[in-house]
């Protein structure tokens, strides 16, 4: 059996897994030259499907580690999305008016304009992924030449901590798996007990409270690179 994991977040990477073991994976960052590549990484499953010497109607199987996915994640042409960006457009391009609105709101007001942006955030990603999840699957479909069917897609932490226990020596005993990243799904942490096959989260802590996003603040604030430079930061403290 054959299953290629595509993630197109920071780092897209393509991996190629047959009978359970990993025979290929790459960075798209390796093949274009641009650092932390984000986008849809196109050359790395080439390179992982020529690796095994197989096309993607072999494929039983591809993954993907968002249910949630940001439009601007996901382009074929290794661009951004044209289609992402025009719907953005149309959901929050109310005008200056609204924006200076807004804009007081929050300064006079921050205990209302929080709760506001959250819901609207979370109101806007539910939108926006019913509309754009059925985009990004015909893509993939359509690029590796397989049915809509063979695409499944799992929660970012889920995935994140199914990674970290499958792949340790403790993959067959009960263990505690831990997740902390800037934001994935609506989460920036998790808590879960493995146990095999078999997973339960016990705990997971909202996108709103991420260590990750305040180190990326400060590192942006620092005048250095979000999602790249926070270890420097990290090094001057």
């Amino acid at each position: 059996m054959y299953i290629l994991g595509i993630s197109y977040g920071f780092v897209a990477t393509a991996v190629l897994l047959k009978d359970g073991k990993v025979i290929a994976c790459a960075s798209e960052e390796r093949f274009n030259g641009i650092k932390n590549y984000n986008g849809f990484p196109q050359k790395s499953i080439s390179y992982c499907l020529s690796k095994a010497g197989i096309k993607g109607e072999d494929l039983d199987l591809v993954t993907t580690p968002y249910t949630n996915l940001p439009p601007s994640h996901f382009s074929l042409d290794n661009k951004k999305s044209t289609q992402a960006e025009n719907l953005l457009s149309r959901l929050f391009g109310f005008g200056m008016t609204l924006r200076k609105f807004f804009r007081i709101v929050r300064y006079y007001f921050p205990n209302i304009f929080r709760p506001l942006g959250q819901v609207s955030y979370r109101f806007a990603v539910k939108l926006l992924t019913i509309y754009y999840a059925q985009i990004q699957k015909k893509q993939i479909a359509d690029y590796l030449k397989i049915s809509v069917d063979k695409i499944v897609s799992f929660d970012h932490h889920l995935s994140h901590a199914a990674a970290g226990y499958y792949s340790s020596s403790y993959n067959q005993s009960k263990a505690l798996v831990l997740t902390l990243d800037g934001e994935g799904d609506g989460n920036c942490a998790t808590v879960s007990v493995f146990e095999g096959a078999k997973h339960r989260m016990l705990s997971n802590t909202p996108r709103e409270y991420s260590i990750g996003y305040i180190y990326g603040y400060v590192t942006k604030f620092l005048g250095m690179k979000p999602h790249e430079h926070e270890y420097k930061v990290m090094g001057l403290a």
